[in-house]
Parts: structure tokens; sequence; C-alpha cells
């Protein structure tokens, strides 16, 4: 009984921070660490969160308020205007939108604006894609394969709908229909 305790007092010691180290962690982390628990999950910044919704847990990270608070916000129903939560299933969904007016965030919108080039690439790529995935669906017959090549084909019907009208006259043109 006694060497069994020596021994776990040295793996203590031997794993505990040291006193005058620079790596300083918090102790939570540490002890996750040290029982081999994963690490506390990392979210993207507010201003990338596509979803709707988030949840309770992801709306405390962001807004650096315990959940509780949050939970009993929605339970009193003071939580700010345009941030009151949905209730699915027991479980609170928070709006994305109001959590972004709340804290002051703004959405990314990407600047960049596709040339005629780059989509028609963009559009060769996506079939290119949704053949190999039907093709592959063809040998496997796993549904998720069928799923994934169907969302290759929707994602190129939305590239050619965002064809420039010059790029569809230029191709009519080509094709000789006008």
């Amino acid at each position: 009984m006694e060497t069994a305790s020596i021994s776990i007092q040295a793996t203590r010691e031997a794993t505990a921070p040291q006193q005058g180290s620079k790596r300083r962690i918090a102790r939570a982390q540490w002890i996750a660490e040290l029982n081999g628990l994963p690490q506390l999950p990392q979210y993207l910044p507010l201003e990338l969160v596509t979803k709707p919704n988030l949840t309770t847990r992801e709306l405390a990270y962001y807004s650096n308020m315990a959940e509780q608070t949050w939970r009993e916000k929605a339970c009193y129903d003071t939580a700010p205007e345009g941030l009151r939560p949905l209730r699915v299933c027991g479980r609170l969904a928070w709006p994305t939108a109001g959590a972004r007016k709340l804290l002051g965030v703004g959405v990314m919108i990407a600047t960049h604006r596709m040339t005629d080039i780059e989509r028609e690439r963009q559009i060769e790529d996506l079939g290119q894609k949704a053949e190999a995935a039907y093709a592959h669906y063809e040998r496997t017959g796993a549904l998720a394969d069928h799923g994934k090549a169907h969302a290759f084909r929707l994602e190129m019907q939305r590239a050619i709908a965002q064809r420039s009208p010059a790029q569809v006259a230029l191709m009519e043109t080509a094709r000789g229909l006008k």
C-alpha cells in the first residue's frame, strides 16, 4: 500500500508545473492534461460563424459570461432584445445575429468577386468532383458518396446560375445560339 502511494506522489511531483517555470496554465487545464482528457473546445471567431444559432456554451464563450447566466436570462426572459433563445428539445438555441449585434461584431464579407474565367474553372472542377463521387457511389453503393455527388452537383448549379450576362452571351455566341 505504501509503495503505491509513493509512486503516485512521485508521478504528481514529476507532472506538476514548476514554480519558476514560465509556462503557466490554468488548474483545470493542468488536471485535464494529467488525466488525459481532451482540451477545451476551440471556437471560430464570431464573425466567421455561419450557423444560424449558437449553443449556450458558445454564447458564454463569446460573451465571456457564465453559461448559467445565459440560462437564467432565458428562464426569466431577460435576454437582450434580438437575443431571445429558441427552445429546441429542452435546449437553448441563441440567434447568432443577435449575439453579433450585442457584442458589436460584424460579419466578414468576401470582397473578392470571381472573374468569368475563375467561375468557369470552378464549374468544371465541381463537375469533375461530382462525376468522381457518382463513380465511387456506383462502385461502393454507399449513400454518403451519393450525397457528396449530389452536393457537388448542386454547388455546380449555383455557380452556373451566378455566371455574368456577358459570359452567358459569349457562350451563346460561341455555340451558335445567338
